[in-house]
């Protein structure tokens, strides 16, 4: 994403005050015309991943096999036959799933309260 705090076009680098479109600030070294301008971390800290849920866990623990299995097949495909997976799974199967979010989220919290 890109800041909205300089008076810097994110497209070559120009000043486009006088035509009313948004503008941004490339941040981080990054010249004026990247379109991939980052914004600097929230107070003064560093970047924080969030925390991820049980079903978003099992389906970056299973993308690679399923991927494997369907050459072809897109990513939003993939997610839905790790999503059909998810809700074949029984309760046991599952809860292993959900300590993992649960200890993720604690790690978050850890994080986000360092930062």
């Amino acid at each position: 994403t890109a800041c909205l705090q300089s008076p810097v076009s994110v497209r070559a680098g120009r000043d486009s005050r006088s035509r009313g479109s948004p503008t941004r600030m490339p941040c981080n070294d990054i010249l004026p015309g990247a379109e991939n301008a980052r914004c600097p971390p929230r107070r003064g800290g560093k970047d924080v991943r969030r925390a991820r849920s049980a079903l978003v866990l099992y389906t970056e623990a299973s993308r690679e096999r399923l991927r494997a299995a369907n050459p072809h097949a897109k990513y939003a495909e993939v997610t839905r036959l790790a999503s059909a997976e998810w809700k074949a799974l029984g309760l046991s199967a599952r809860a292993d799933w959900e300590k993992a979010a649960v200890d993720d989220k604690l790690r978050f919290e850890r994080e986000r309260a360092a930062a």
